[in-house]
């Protein structure tokens, strides 16, 4: 079991899920944790400005690393979890996606980040939001924020890409 709290990611025997010796059993990252999500193979983590992939299954064995895969923040709230299938042809497993200020980005099994917006949606000094996936004929990631007080926010440049997004290319 894992838990973020501040900028620390506190985890379970693995043996024992629910016992935590919170002296030894932490991983702390630079940065508050706004994202803490599960796929095949790691824990995609959101830590201050920074994307990570922590690979492995145990943390207290030698083969758990840290990746960095993205160096744009996420949006506290906006990181879910869906099946690959529903998203694209070729999709297997379960993918996150999430928001940044550099757009729109989907972490694979594995860790591999894509982002899929190709620089075409930024959303500039959002500080936390809510998301949600529909899928009906088509799957669709919404997502809506506020922004920091403080910035001017109220109007923002949007250009949408192209209708079809390709994320397994």
């Amino acid at each position: 079991l894992y838990a973020a709290q501040n900028d620390k990611i506190y985890f379970s025997d693995a043996a024992f899920p629910t016992r935590m010796d919170m002296r030894k059993n932490f991983i702390q990252l630079e940065g508050w944790i706004t994202m803490l999500k599960s796929v095949k193979g790691g824990l995609y983590v959101g830590a201050g400005n920074n994307v990570y992939f922590l690979e492995g299954d145990d943390p207290l064995q030698p083969g758990f690393v840290l990746h960095k895969v993205s160096d744009s923040k996420v949006i506290e709230g906006s990181a879910l979890k869906i099946e690959g299938e529903d998203i694209g042809e070729g999709g297997t497993g379960t993918v996150i996606v999430w928001a940044s200020s550099d757009g729109i980005f989907i972490g694979m099994p594995g860790g591999v980040a894509k982002e899929v917006t190709n620089g075409n949606y930024n959303i500039l000094n959002a500080e936390r939001g809510a998301a949600i996936y529909r899928s009906d004929l088509f799957g669709q990631y919404l997502f809506n924020y506020e922004f920091v007080e403080g910035n001017g926010g109220g109007e923002i440049n949007l250009t949408i890409p192209a209708a079809e997004i390709s994320i397994w290319s």
